[in-house]
């Protein structure tokens, strides 16, 4: 369901900075199947990417080609 805060982010490259966090997860959960063209999470823990990484393919793997995982460092 389109909300007006994903609206506003309809093909935007949406930046997580923390992503692999409890906040950053529920924030991609959020935007993850809405119309935003690419979620970019970075995030200083690279094994948390990771297991995130391997979550998404096996959960949403029709939506995880739209997140890219960058090192904080």
């Amino acid at each position: 369901m389109n909300t007006p805060i994903t609206e506003a982010f309809k093909d935007k490259v949406l930046v997580i900075t923390g992503g692999t966090g409890s906040f950053g997860s529920t924030v991609l959960k959020h935007f993850l199947t809405t119309d935003i063209a690419e979620i970019r999470i970075i995030s200083r823990d690279e094994k948390k990417q990771d297991w995130m990484r391997h979550t998404l393919q096996a959960q949403y793997p029709e939506y995880a080609g739209k997140v890219q995982f960058l090192s904080a460092m």
